[in-house]
């Protein structure tokens, strides 16, 4: 007796039971009036009524732009389309730098920012990711090349002007602090994170050019200071050693629960030879001093072979739960002149007596200069091992010095000839030094398969030595030309030398989603490092 119908049989207020044929239907609020409801809040009624629908997967019901029959919206922070993903596109294709989401710049003409860069790291303490930037021709102060190395806070978002982190300079003239650097995890146990920087041409105890690696601890704050201010040092053995040159740090490569840190001296060596030296610092590793104290060291095969010219740190390469090394010594002559070799150094990397236990990748011919760059893939076929690339700068099947790029599938322990790697990516033209740098470009395209960057910054696409970086999307074989690369980022200007570094893997714009920082050491002939947010690259 309310004046209602309410089992909706057309008899108001009837008390029969046997007129009780009806059902009332249950409908969902919709309060964006998209014509899709909350599942949560119902109304039972006879007809559709005002602000409601009969659809109940709205995911959220206070947004207009946001149900399951909208389409995804690159990077905009909401899940257009209800699929629970929050940016599930990828764009494709061919881009140029200006496009970048953020760019970082320099303080002066010549300081080649971007030199080096890393990611992984959060400096201050604030819980979003930070961005460490190498800029080894930097002079501070008026120090001539004395380099340094920024922290740059996070978010990152428009045009950043480096000065505005954390500068610490190199500590004397033409130290070239900056020449690498990478996140360190925290090694000291005080909850904050740390970062290793090389610094190959510093003079450490008299000897010129032996070369420094300084680990500097967190917390970082805005301001400006040397190396040797709030750092451990670890000084190269002798002149010319160039200890710094290459860097690595933030796996356990002893495999003692702590994380540990590399560095490459591609001059040292017994005399006569200088095949070039890789030590291994195990973590905390703060007390600093000469690395002739390093917990472990591994001395090239080949004399003025420039082993540790590159470093990788490449995650379980041989799925054996240890963390992997890989050292590149790309002026090698294994098979022919400079043609360059690969080692892979299976964990525990403490347990290698010398570089002969660790498997061998060799350059197809001579002046191949295999092994410049090195880097961990991920799993780029999700097969449950780790991968690597190995970058061969001046590779000539594309034409001279056009460069490749190679792709070995973990475990990688057979060795040979890098001709038998499971993908070669060639660089587009002659000249462009394809491979000069590899990186692991994280997963960005939902398939479960790491993805992959190669630059060529001699590629004269955008302008000339403008540089190009590239993307491919995981799983890839065979033989390809990067001109088919799934994204092609190339420079704006004249001699940029886009993708002179790369890192990835982390979120420096605090959205969520992993980006990648692109350096370009002489743009605009300062430098300035990229940032492509997350999936949209």
């Amino acid at each position: 007796c309310n004046t209602i119908d309410d089992d909706c049989d057309t008899d108001i207020d009837d008390d029969d039971p046997s007129l009780d044929l009806g059902t009332a239907t249950t409908y969902y609020t919709d309060s964006d009036s998209d014509g899709y409801g909350d599942s949560g809040s119902t109304v039972l009624a006879c007809t559709l009524p005002a602000g409601a629908a009969t659809d109940a997967t709205d995911c959220d019901d206070t947004n207009g732009s946001v149900n399951p029959g909208e389409t995804e919206v690159c990077n905009d922070g909401l899940d257009n389309n209800c699929d629970t993903l929050a940016t599930p596109c990828v764009r494709v294709g061919d881009y140029s730098a200006t496009e970048a989401e953020a760019e970082v710049l320099a303080e002066a003409s010549g300081n080649e920012l971007g030199s080096a860069v890393a990611m992984g790291v959060d400096m201050n303490g604030d819980g979003i990711g930070d961005a460490i930037v190498g800029a080894d021709a930097a002079s501070p102060n008026a120090v001539s090349f004395a380099g340094a190395a920024y922290v740059v806070f996070g978010p990152l978002s428009g045009s950043v002007d480096a000065i505005d982190g954390a500068r610490y300079d190199g500590v004397a003239a033409s130290d070239s602090a900056g020449t690498a650097v990478a996140a360190a995890g925290d090694l000291d146990g005080d909850t904050y994170d740390d970062f290793v920087v090389g610094a190959d041409s510093a003079t450490y105890s008299g000897s010129l050019q032996a070369g420094a690696t300084y680990i500097v601890y967190g917390p970082a704050t805005a301001s400006t200071t040397t190396l040797l201010s709030t750092t451990t040092v670890w000084g190269g053995a002798s002149t010319a050693d160039h200890s710094g040159w290459a860097v690595a740090a933030g796996l356990d490569f002893d495999d003692d629960g702590t994380p540990d840190v590399l560095t490459g001296a591609y001059g040292a060596g017994s005399s006569g030879t200088y095949g070039g030296v890789v030590y291994l610092l195990s973590g905390p590793a703060t007390v600093g001093g000469s690395l002739t104290t390093a917990t472990a060291s591994w001395e090239g095969l080949d004399p003025y072979g420039h082993f540790g010219t590159s470093l990788a740190a490449a995650g379980d390469v041989n799925g054996d739960g240890v963390d992997d090394l890989v050292v590149g010594a790309s002026l090698a002559d294994a098979s022919a002149t400079d043609d360059g070799v690969v080692y892979v150094f299976e964990g525990p990397a403490a347990d290698h007596a010398t570089a002969s236990t660790a498997t061998r990748w060799v350059g197809e011919a001579s002046g191949d200069y295999a092994g410049r760059s090195v880097s961990g893939a991920g799993d780029t076929n999700n097969d449950g091992y780790d991968d690597i690339l190995v970058g061969a700068f001046a590779e000539s099947t594309a034409g001279a010095s056009a460069g490749a790029a190679y792709l070995l599938l973990g475990p990688a322990s057979t060795g040979g000839s890098l001709s038998t790697a499971h993908a070669k990516l060639l660089g587009e033209a002659a000249d462009d030094n394809a491979g000069w740098t590899v990186a692991a470009g994280g997963e960005v395209n939902g398939d479960s398969s790491a993805d992959i960057l190669v630059s060529a910054p001699w590629n004269d696409e955008g302008a000339s030595n403008a540089g190009m970086a590239y993307m491919l999307f995981g799983p890839v074989s065979g033989t390809l030309s990067l001109a088919a690369a799934d994204v092609r980022v190339a420079g704006a200007s004249t001699t940029d030398r886009m993708g002179e570094s790369f890192a990835s893997g982390a979120d420096v714009n605090n959205d969520g989603l992993d980006d990648i920082l692109i350096g370009a050491s002489t743009a605009s002939y300062g430098g300035a490092v990229l940032l492509f947010m997350g999936l949209e690259l």
